[in-house]
């Protein structure tokens, strides 16, 4: 296990960015769509933050997450465990599934991947 300290600082700036959103964004495209891709990156930083994992198995470990979770909408898991009302599982497997998720899940992680290889490796201490 290690800290790293621009992975962190990353994943902070995004998680305030999610929060903002939640907050703040209550529209049709930056809270459904901007959130999911945010999200995946979130989890990518958050990762990257504790593991020297490869960035690359990170973002692929993240995006088939993201993409279980999407798929547990499709059955309705949610309903079925008796979760409806609970916020903090809605919060988590979310309730209605979408194919465009998948595809802003795919883009957060490729972009995820992107920045990791581009801008934290090449830090100082982005190792």
């Amino acid at each position: 296990m290690r800290f790293s300290k621009p992975h962190f600082l990353i994943a902070t700036i995004l998680l305030a960015t999610e929060i903002a959103i939640a907050l703040f964004a209550h529209d049709n495209f930056v809270r459904p769509y901007m959130g999911d891709l945010l999200v995946v990156m979130l989890l990518h930083f958050g990762a990257r933050t504790i593991t020297a994992t490869a960035p690359q198995r990170v973002a692929l470990v993240v995006l088939l997450f993201a993409c279980f979770i999407e798929l547990t909408q499709a059955f309705h898991l949610i309903d079925h465990i008796g979760m409806t009302g609970n916020i903090i599982a809605q919060l988590i497997l979310g309730h209605q599934f979408q194919w465009l998720d998948l595809v802003m899940y795919a883009v957060g992680c490729g972009l995820a991947l992107v920045v990791d290889q581009r801008i934290v490796v090449h830090s100082p201490t982005g190792r």
